[in-house]
């Protein structure tokens, strides 16, 4: 930013806000956020909630219909939820309760469909590396762990780590405030960060743990080795997650993703949709 002459967009609140929203402006709101203040620090973080809330919307809907199974119209359901209610059989069935003088409906049942997927609580958690090569993936894990946060079959967990672990679970209602709680780069130590989540695992058969790392292990890698198997071995489903974006574009420790593979962890470079279709087929 020095160098090119850039600090304005750090100071000047009128200029950032000229600008427009977008993924590669929150990339650099979310590295140089440590400059800024004030006025500017919320004018940026105002951009920020723009550029998320509009991810969120494009992503949520097929999340939803991944994750909660398909609607069954023969299958009452106690979730009360409009997305759920079934209009024809709700006027069908109050038909006989019709005000003909005020000429209107009077309803006093309303009938819901069921889900074909079981409201049983899943537990997701999801650790995500925060250094600087990690930028988009830390992005989209956010909005993605907000979404899943939002849904009735999901308990979710997420954090963030380099040499030490920040648990953002109880920040989820708001991925904004989770993205610029984001201090982006630093050393790696994660093993350290897969032990923490072991003890957010508390039924290793309906739980999925997802790690989002490069691999480059910052600390001796066998450390990371164990960690990662005794996860399996407890049970639990083990994502690798060397990518979570729309790019594709990734580089990673592939001697240690396939390490990790071998073992029988799943290692892929996926798409939000993705990991949203993979937990899906997980529930089912």
């Amino acid at each position: 930013m020095d160098r090119y002459g850039l600090t304005e967009l750090l100071t000047d609140k009128k200029l950032l806000e000229s600008l427009e929203p977008n993924m590669n402006l929150l990339k650099n709101i979310m590295q140089f956020k440590g400059r800024m203040k004030g006025d500017v620090l919320r004018s940026a973080k105002e951009i920020v909630r723009t550029v998320v809330e509009e991810l969120r919307r494009k992503l949520e809907s097929q999340t939803r219909a991944s994750i909660m199974g398909k609607r069954s119209r023969y299958t009452p359901s106690s979730v009360r939820s409009l997305r759920n209610l079934n209009f024809k059989q709700t006027i069908t069935k109050n038909l006989k309760n019709y005000d003909r003088t005020k000429r209107r409906f009077v309803i006093d049942r309303l009938y819901f469909d069921g889900n074909i997927q079981p409201h049983n609580k899943w537990n997701i958690i999801i650790a995500v590396d925060e250094s600087g090569s990690m930028m988009d993936s830390v992005i989209y894990s956010s909005v993605m762990a907000s979404i899943f946060y939002r849904l009735n079959a999901l308990r979710t967990h997420l954090f963030i780590f380099d040499t030490q672990v920040v648990d953002l679970s109880d920040r989820l209602e708001d991925p904004v405030d989770v993205l610029m709680s984001v201090q982006l780069g630093g050393g790696t130590h994660i093993a350290k960060a897969l032990r923490y989540g072991e003890t957010l695992i508390d039924n290793p058969g309906k739980t999925i743990y997802i790690l989002v790392s490069d691999l480059e292990e910052g600390y001796p890698i066998q450390q990371m080795y164990k960690a990662c198997k005794d996860i399996i071995d407890a049970g639990c489903k083990l994502l690798v997650l060397t990518a979570l974006d729309f790019n594709g574009d990734t580089v990673y420790n592939k001697h240690a993703a396939q390490t990790l593979t071998n073992m029988g962890a799943h290692v892929a470079a996926i798409t939000p949709n993705e990991l949203a279709n993979w937990i899906g087929e997980i529930m089912t």
